[in-house]
């Protein structure tokens, strides 16, 4: 099993919260320089101004969010965190192998060495890919926000809405910008999870995994309850995808390790298959 630890989503999360909080401090300027001028009569801010602030905010922005200031910012974070995640699969898939090894004394005795040397180039392969997704996902983040603040700010400007409405309203936004923050957290950690799973299975040569349901039945789907148990083939990913790819799904892929280390009634049984 290679479950998703919460301390790995945990110190992504707060990874995030200093950019988050330099996003509320952007915004919040935006609202100083604005001030008065949206509590009395639409025409009080003229267009022009309300550009030049406007464009101040997303130069600002920019430089928080592109994807050369955010990686070198995260990398080093989300390198630790996939670090993280990456010594629970190796962890468990050592235990797994040892325990076909313990039940099979005939298999060589440097089957298990050679086969985790093929699983750690996989995973570091895995790494690069996984930091530069997320990287993006959350530059991805900051551009939605910065375009809401400014329909927001265009939107008061036009209707003469007051500031403290549109403090209100900005304030709003950027809750839904960190709760959005707080899901890629948990779910780009799970996904991290299942990927190294996989990465590492489909390299020491795992055709086929056993599903395996995490267990917490409240809000779970009842086809990934109704998978539990059942064998799958990588190559073959059922209609939502393997264990771990739906948003938020804790499932995990149980490698059938005999496939690799030669259990010759598995393999008898897939060659008559």
């Amino acid at each position: 099993m290679l479950p998703a630890p919460a301390a790995q989503a945990n110190a992504y999360r707060t990874a995030l919260r200093p950019l988050l909080r330099e996003t509320q401090a952007l915004v919040e300027q935006l609202l100083d320089q604005l001030d008065p001028a949206l509590t009395a009569r639409a025409d009080d801010i003229s267009a022009s101004r309300l550009r030049t602030l406007l464009a101040r905010l997303r130069s600002a922005f920019g430089r928080l969010y592109n994807d050369r200031a955010l990686g070198q910012r995260l990398a080093p974070t989300l390198r630790a965190r996939a670090e993280g995640v990456e010594r629970v699969g190796a962890a468990a898939l050592k235990a797994q192998l040892e325990a076909v090894v313990r039940v099979n004394p005939t298999l060589p005795a440097d089957a298990v060495a050679t086969t985790l040397a093929k699983a750690g180039e996989a995973r570091l392969n895995m790494r690069a890919s996984w930091i530069g997704e997320n990287v993006k996902l959350v530059a991805s983040v900051g551009q939605r926000a910065r375009r809401e603040v400014e329909q927001l700010v265009r939107a008061a400007a036009a209707k003469g809405t007051s500031i403290e409405a549109l403090s209100r309203q900005l304030r709003e936004r950027l809750d839904v910008t960190r709760s959005r923050s707080d899901l890629i957290a948990r779910d780009q950690t799970t996904k991290l999870a299942a990927q190294v799973n996989e990465a590492q299975q489909r390299a020491i040569g795992v055709h086929r995994y056993t599903w395996r349901h995490s267990g917490v039945r409240l809000g779970a789907r009842p086809e990934h309850l109704a998978r539990d148990g059942q064998v799958f083939d990588w190559s073959k990913p059922p209609p939502d995808g393997h264990p771990g790819a739906a948003p938020n799904c804790r499932c995990t892929a149980e490698p059938v390790i005999e496939d690799v280390l030669g259990d010759p009634q598995v393999q008898a049984s897939r060659a008559r298959s």
